[in-house]
């Protein structure tokens, strides 16, 4: 978990989107970890676990989760206070379409 993940979004000009890649690092760092163990490994990111041979069939999984908790995490983003709340809302808008769509 992300210390003060909260400040840092709040520091950044689109909280959407720091939210969004916040979310999928820690998500990623989580499933990566969960599957790692289940090998036998002590792989701690995406980084790690592709330099280091992990199947591609094990880190699909893992990309599109983390991805999908991103998403929603993103569109869960309050942007009462955003510098570009106009912007924010739309890319908020343009989640949710895609969301549905998959």
């Amino acid at each position: 978990m992300i210390r003060r993940r909260q400040f840092l979004i709040g520091l950044m000009n689109s909280p959407v989107i720091a939210n969004f890649n916040l979310t999928f690092m820690e998500a990623s760092e989580r499933l990566v970890r969960e599957a790692a163990h289940k090998l036998g490994k002590t792989y701690k990111s995406i980084t790690a676990a592709s330099n280091n041979g992990m199947h591609s069939k094990y880190m699909k999984p893992i990309i599109a989760k983390a991805q999908d908790e991103a998403i929603c995490a993103a569109i869960a983003t309050d942007t009462t206070n955003s510098p570009n709340k106009l912007a924010d809302e739309a890319l908020k808008n343009h989640l949710r379409q895609y969301q549905q769509a998959a």
